[in-house]
């Protein structure tokens, strides 16, 4: 694990390695390193403790993201992980509502919407399902709600669906 002073042209002169990843750890601010793959991927990390747990964020890949931009990206997930949050899973549990919000959405442009209304405060979308439980498997209808001006979606309800 060398460490040194990144710089943009540190970064582009580093070669990339045989095998495996090469990490280039920056003298000045300790934890934030730069991946290089043995397909010349270059990745900015931030390396942090949460408790006693060593932690690692990605923070983009270099180019697009600038060295300047990753250590900014790089010094506040160092910020957050001194007050006890966690970047890493602040991000993974953003992009995973990303895809919960993408999947209604997908669901309701395929017509799988057992109805579509629109009410005063945004649009509200029910959803014919099952819910698998101790008791077997139940049909339930699920109602979304999707307010003016946002982009994601509130599980309103679950409720059985009757015959």
């Amino acid at each position: 694990m060398p460490r040194l002073r990144l710089t943009a042209r540190t970064v582009e002169a580093a070669r990339p390695p045989a095998t495996g990843r090469l990490e280039l750890f920056d003298e000045g601010l300790p934890g934030f390193c730069i991946r290089i793959t043995a397909n010349d991927r270059r990745t900015a990390c931030v390396f942090y403790r949460i408790g006693s747990r060593l932690r690692r964020a990605t923070l983009g890949t270099l180019p697009p993201l600038t060295l300047a931009d990753a250590r900014e990206l790089a010094r506040e997930a160092l910020r957050q992980a001194a007050l006890g949050h966690d970047p890493a899973s602040a991000r993974r549990e953003a992009r995973e509502e990303l895809t919960f919000v993408a999947e209604i959405r997908r669901i309701a442009e395929r017509g799988e919407v057992e109805e579509t209304e629109e009410i005063e405060f945004g649009r509200k979308y029910t959803v014919p399902g099952q819910l698998r439980g101790p008791a077997g498997v139940a049909q339930v209808l699920t109602v979304w709600i999707q307010e003016t001006g946002q982009q994601d979606v509130r599980l309103v309800t679950v409720r059985p669906r009757w015959p």
